[in-house]
């Protein structure tokens, strides 16, 4: 968690590995590790103790087309917690209002071209989990016989709720 943190904040992107490890090898790299390392398990003792609290929150300014949050660390534990999940799973989700149902039939796509729509379905576009319903399920079946039963259990659950 501390190299995420170190590298989020120099600006390095995540995307680029072999720059990365560069700069993570370079006296500057090493030492913005350790610094980060003191932060994350500052902040991870006051947690356990009660005395702070993590927030996930978002700010979007429309004038500057800029987004924001007052937790940054907040938001580093959460998406580090996230990351520990196979892709079918999250800690987190949210939908949009119904009306973001798609209409007509969704095509199926299996496998890792998949992989960066699920994601953008969990963090930026929750409207894409609607058309993401048919995969899900086609995934989940592939992946195994506990995450069917998992999956007919989910749907025993909401159908019995109807």
């Amino acid at each position: 968690m501390a190299t995420d943190f170190a590298l989020r904040r120099s600006g390095h992107s995540q995307q680029d590995p072999n720059f990365n490890l560069a700069y993570l090898a370079s006296a500057q790299g090493k030492a913005s590790v350790a610094a980060f390392e003191g932060e994350v398990k500052g902040v991870l003792d006051a947690v356990n103790k009660g005395s702070r609290d993590l927030y996930l929150d978002l700010q979007f300014d429309p004038q500057t087309a800029r987004f924001d949050s007052n937790d940054m660390i907040g938001g580093l534990f959460f998406g580090f917690l996230d990351s520990q999940n196979p892709p079918a799973l999250t800690n987190f989700s949210y939908f949009p209002a119904d009306r973001a149902l798609p209409p007509g039939e969704q095509p199926v796509q299996i496998g890792a071209a998949d992989a960066p729509q699920q994601i953008e379905s969990h963090a930026s576009q929750p409207q894409l989990k609607y058309s993401r319903l048919k995969n899900t399920i086609f995934n989940t079946y592939l992946m195994g016989e506990e995450q069917r039963i998992a999956l007919d259990n989910e749907f025993k659950l909401i159908s019995t709720a109807f």
